[in-house]
């Protein structure tokens, strides 16, 4: 018997791009009585249509399926941690996001942001399969 290595398959619907935009971030973790949790300042990395990769301090209560409330200016969003990665400074972690609501501005600023332009080049490939 010979064993191999696990097969990953990509499941990302679109490609990756890289962003850097400074978000608000607030795990929705249980708080201790009568005390509010602060919102945090988390940095976008890369963007995809159907989530992001976030740079934002370290915290061993979030784990994969945490739920994270996030906002841009005035807008807002709840996202589902799918995935956690250590970071070069061990204050802070890398977690691979999934967006489960945004609103329609923040949505539509993610959604341009993860834009993809078919290059022009590729133009004549239609013309040939006419």
């Amino acid at each position: 018997m010979i064993l191999r290595s696990p097969v990953h398959h990509e499941r990302r619907i679109g490609r990756r791009r890289a962003v850097v935009d400074h978000i608000t971030w607030e795990p929705q973790l249980p708080k201790r009585l009568f005390r509010r949790a602060s919102w945090e300042q988390a940095t976008i990395v890369e963007i995809s249509v159907s989530g992001a990769r976030v740079l934002a301090r370290a915290n061993e209560a979030i784990t994969r399926r945490s739920r994270i409330s996030i906002g841009f200016g005035s807008d807002r969003g709840l996202v589902e941690v799918r995935r956690v990665e250590a970071a070069p400074d061990k204050s802070m972690a890398f977690y691979g996001v999934q967006f489960l609501w945004l609103d329609d501005n923040m949505q539509r600023l993610f959604d341009d942001a993860a834009a993809v332009e078919a290059p022009a080049d590729l133009d004549w490939r239609w013309d040939l399969a006419r």
